[in-house]
Formats: structure tokens, sequence, C-alpha cells
């Protein structure tokens, strides 16, 4: 039986965690998990060690109040609430750009797939020659790219992007502030914002496996160059200006991922679960940055057009759940509708205690974006929490995508969806 491509679903799991029941019933722990603890901070930023995931953002339940700054509405003239941007059928759901209906997805350009472009791009042959040819001439990986000054990496533009949008598509409805502030780190859609794995850090950018760099990926996933293995590249920030080193983005397997010891914070991993098996994977983090890390389940029990009718009634409900299929005419029951993959991302370093995040929400995308010291050792670990086919495998994308110490912004966010790791007294 075929599987067809689905929405995405990070879940992060814990032992022996506390917590409440989400709106599907699923048992869901929005906290850190270790010694002492309570998972919860007045002001997260007063440490250098803070969290969000969407579990903390749907145990919202809809509630903004302490959310600062304060959101009022996502566009101009916006008849829905920003509330409505939150709901399982919205933006962050399995229906949403970060899903497996988007580009992060079987169906987007990443794969192995002969409809994937990665496979001739960067599968096919080196052509990294070729590619810093372009670069001569401010190709993607020139400072008029994404990863220069004027692209999305730069914080001070951050603000000016609804009137830039305005700017390139006249006549198109002014977005409004709120909703591309709350994109930034920290914020309530950081997970589809610039340091995100939408933005060009990750496997859609220059850097990836679509991307200008121009080396062959080996059978395991890493880059090739003349010299060997290849982790980054050296990027004009501006012209005949600052050079910023970047990491490469690699797209790994799931056995070559597992055994790196190296890894670093820029990669992504195909990978699949049986039964009740965890698969888990380790990497450090170089520097001060924040660390967004995204479950992406390959499959649904849609096939994509039916899942598009299905988000366009949706839709026209306030991103309701709809109460029946039109195609054909049935029960629509949204999280028996795609692979469930919970994860625990364990966070180790001298300055704090070790500590577990968890996102596990059952009825949305889950991720997690963590704010790291340099040194920090992270390990992400899947399980299965419900297979919607059971008859295969079920397969997954975990993305990682680090901020670097380049996009390191000064973030003003503050709310109830932030948590704070705890240090360590005895440093």
């Amino acid at each position: 039986m075929i599987k067809w491509t689905c929405s995405l679903t990070l879940a992060m799991l814990v032992a022996a965690c506390s917590g409440s029941e989400n709106q599907d019933g699923k048992q869901v722990d929005t906290n850190a998990s270790h010694a002492g603890f309570s998972g919860k901070a007045d002001d997260p930023w007063s440490s250098p060690w803070f969290f969000s995931t969407a579990s903390t953002v749907m145990g919202l339940d809809g509630d903004l109040a302490s959310v600062i700054p304060a959101v009022e509405q996502v566009y101009v003239g916006d008849p829905m609430d920003p509330e409505d941007y939150l709901k399982p059928m919205s933006c962050l759901g399995y229906y949403g750009p970060v899903g497996p209906y988007g580009p992060l997805g079987v169906l987007g350009p990443v794969g192995d797939a002969i409809w994937n472009p990665s496979a001739y791009i960067s599968d096919g042959f080196d052509w990294s020659v070729w590619s810093w040819m372009t670069d001569e001439s401010e190709g993607p990986l020139g400072p008029d790219g994404p990863l220069g000054s004027d692209g999305p990496l730069n914080p001070e533009l951050w603000d000016q992007i609804p009137q830039r949008v305005q700017d390139q598509n006249p006549g198109t409805a002014l977005m409004s502030n709120d909703f591309v502030t709350q994109m930034q780190p920290g914020g309530l859609w950081a997970v589809l914002g610039p340091v995100g794995p939408l933005g060009p850090l990750g496997p859609l950018g220059p850097l990836g496996p679509i991307g200008a760099h121009g080396y062959q990926a080996d059978d395991a996933g890493n880059w090739l160059g003349e010299d060997g293995i290849e982790r980054t590249v050296e990027v004009e920030w501006e012209a005949g200006g600052e050079v910023r080193t970047w990491e490469l983005f690699e797209s790994y397997t799931e056995q070559a991922a597992a055994a790196m010891q190296d890894n670093d914070t820029s990669f992504m991993v195909t990978g699949e679960i049986e039964d009740d098996e965890t698969d888990a994977y380790s990497f450090t983090s170089a520097h001060d940055q924040l660390v967004t890390i995204v479950l992406v389940p390959e499959y649904a029990f849609y096939p994509y057009h039916q899942a598009m009718t299905i988000l366009g009634q949706a839709a026209l409900l306030g991103f309701d759940y709809p109460a029946m299929l039109p195609f054909p005419p049935w029960w629509y029951h949204h999280t028996s509708s795609f692979d469930d993959f919970d994860l625990q991302v364990e966070v180790e370093h001298e300055l704090i205690e070790p500590a577990t995040i968890v996102s596990n929400t059952g009825s949305v995308v889950d991720w997690v974006q963590v704010q790291v010291t340099a040194g920090a050792r992270l390990r992400a670990e899947v399980e299965l929490y419900w297979d919607c086919w059971n008859v295969a495998p079920a397969s997954y994308r975990l993305v990682v995508v680090g901020s670097t110490p380049h996009v390191h912004p000064t973030v003003t966010i503050l709310g109830d969806h932030l948590r704070s790791l705890p240090a360590d007294n005895g440093n």
C-alpha cells in the first residue's frame, strides 16, 4: 500500500514525565526534565539557556496575554484573531509550511526521488568549481545572496520585512509587525522564521542539498571536495568586507548520523522506526547560538490533493477541524491521520544541570528551539507514538539548524511559552 506525504509532527518524549492532556487526549510535557526544576521562569532571557517548543506554545491554549510584545493581528484588517493561527489546522500544524506536505517533506526539493532537485544538484556530480565562479559574479554565495548583509540573516532588517513585502507586491495586504516579530527567536512562530529550517541556513538554502556550494555528497551524506570532506564555506557579508564562515548543511543517512561523534548543528537525517525502537543522534554546538530542531514524519493517510482540500475547508472555518471529508464523504479525525513521532532533546554543559526538553503535542508539528552556549552537547532521541498506516516502517526527517554566532540578536520577546534551563550552582 502506498504511503502519502503527510504533515509535520515533531514530538519529544521524556521518561517519567509529568504533564497534562492536550485537546486530542495525548499526555504532554511542556517542561524541561531534571531534578529540582519547575520548568518556568519569569524572565528566561536572564539566563543564556532558554527554550520554547511546540508543546509550550500550544500549552498557552490560545491565551496570548503573557506574550510581550503583544500580538494583536497578523495583517492589517485581518478578520481572524492571532490565536486562530495557533490552531492545529493552521501554520504550525501538519498542513503548514514545516509539515511534510510542505517543502521539508518528500514532495519538496530534498530527497532521492526523481522529482527531488537535490537528486540532480548534489547527488550527481561535483560542480563546486563552477559554483565558485558564479560567486565571483555575486551568485547565491556572494554578498548579495541570502547569506549577505541584505538578506534575511541580518536582524537589523527584520522589522522592515512587512514594508518590504508590501513594496515588492503592490496591492497586497500589509503584514502586521506583530506576526513578523513572533517569527524571530523565542517567538510563537519562531520555527517559521529566518533562523529555522525554512531559512537560508536550513535544507532549502544555499548551504544544503540544493545549494550553490557545488559539492557532491557521498553515500553517507558528507560533502566531498578536493581535500576530502568539507564542513564549512566562507561568504562575504558585504562586498569587499567581512568574510563569514558558515557550516554546510548535510543530509545524512540514519546509520551515518547515528554513528557520528563530531556532528555539528547543521544537518538533517532521514530515518525509520519499527515497533518500539528509539533512534538517537548526538551533536555539539561550536558556538553560542540558537538551535532549532524539527521532526517531519514523511507519510500520512491523505494524498496531497485531498489534504489541500481539507486545509481549504479548515481555512474557511477559521482553521477549526472540518467535520467531514468532501471526497469521499467521511468523518475527519486529525491525529490518527498522521505518523506521530515523539522526540526528546537532552542538553549537557558544565554550566547547567543536565536537562531534557520535550515537545509532544500530538496535533501540530512538534519543534524545539533552544539557546545554548559553545560546547553544549545535545542528543535527540526519536520514538514512534502513532503509526497511521501500520503496514510499513514509519519514516521521518529530523532537521537541525543552528543560527550560528553571526545571528545572535538581542531578543526581547517574553511569554509563558518560554522556559529556562537552570545553571549548575556547583560551578
